[in-house]
């Protein structure tokens, strides 16, 4: 079997902290809370930025429809830093910009999407310190947002509510991101402790990365999403095994996925792979369109072993 080359560089992954970056990490971010509640939602509100920017209130990002949300219970609990927010009241997600235009992660304004008021959530996020080119801010990505009935709720209002210092806190894993040039992007969002989501955004569509585990032990899961229109070729390989793959723009799209042995002729079973979705994460037929991405779920052989890096590429279309 004779798969497509690529050319890559290596690619480096961390739990808590993330750097993407053509020479050495522009990104890094420090895990300072873990909140996991039961929640209530409240419904949509449009909030104006306060700001005083030339940007403020309408193109500064900051005004736009937040869903609302009222914390019933806190169900888990961890703090990671001195300065770590503590237990929260209430929680907001911005849905919208100024303009009403959709606004953040597809399958999070998916499931508010369908909320009703007084419907109960679980909902957990993270608070975390990112530094990017030399300026830090705060950022609480959320990392559950589903819907729950209210048998379960009333369950999990009876039980012993968690207690500050209740878990030992996450042991740190730190992985970091090197791409190959400099306008590719990958971004890292830690779901658990156990699952890692990697976007990677690319302006060429031809480029490359290495995720390096710089400390503590791999995600048991990692989940790959390649926002490109294309997908002629990718392949990670762990420097023993490699994973490879295409999409075909012509032909029916047909999908093609092999896990070798590097070395070796022979496939193994990939045991994952490749979706096409949209920009709300729902599966499509073909190419994924504006705003939509190819996910693919790393086979957890790639992450077995002493193999401390990952080596990623990507071709969106052949160029002739």
């Amino acid at each position: 079997m004779k798969t497509p080359g690529l050319l890559m560089s290596g690619v480096v992954i961390s739990l808590v902290t993330l750097a993407a970056a053509a020479e050495e990490p522009t990104e890094k971010r420090q895990l300072l809370a873990k909140h996991e509640t039961l929640a209530v939602f409240d419904g949509l509100k449009f909030r104006l930025c306060m700001g005083r920017t030339a940007l403020c209130p309408e193109r500064c990002g900051d005004s736009g429809e937040f869903a609302t949300f009222t914390v019933k219970k806190s169900l888990k609990y961890e703090k990671h830093g001195q300065y770590g927010d503590p237990k929260q009241e209430n929680f907001l997600v911005q849905v919208s910009d100024y303009d009403k235009n959709p606004k953040g992660d597809p399958k999070i304004l998916e499931t508010v999407k369908g909320l009703k008021k007084g419907d109960y959530v679980l909902l957990s996020w993270h608070h975390d310190y990112v530094t990017k080119e030399g300026v830090s801010s705060p950022e609480r990505p959320i990392v559950k947002l589903e819907k729950i009935d209210s048998d379960k709720a009333k369950e999990l209002l009876k039980a012993p509510a968690a207690k500050e210092g209740d878990e030992a806190p996450m042991k740190e894993t730190t992985i970091e991101i090197t791409t190959k040039k400099p306008a590719d992007k990958i971004k890292m969002t830690t779901i658990d402790k156990d699952t890692a989501t990697l976007d990677v955004s690319s302006q060429s569509g031809i480029g490359g990365a290495t995720v390096t585990l710089a400390k503590g032990k791999w995600p048991k899961t990692i989940v790959l999403r390649l926002h490109l229109s294309g997908l002629e070729s990718f392949a990670v390989s762990n420097g023993k095994i490699k994973l490879t793959g295409s999409v075909l723009c012509h032909s029916g799209n047909t999908k093609r996925l092999y896990l070798t042995e590097i070395g070796k002729e022979e496939e193994r079973e990939p045991g994952t792979e490749i979706k096409v979705l949209d920009s709300a994460g729902r599966p499509v037929k073909g190419l994924p369109g504006k705003g939509g991405y190819f996910e693919i779920t790393l086979p957890k052989t790639l992450l077995e072993g002493e193999s401390k890096s990952l080596e990623l590429g990507w071709i969106d279309f052949y160029r002739g």
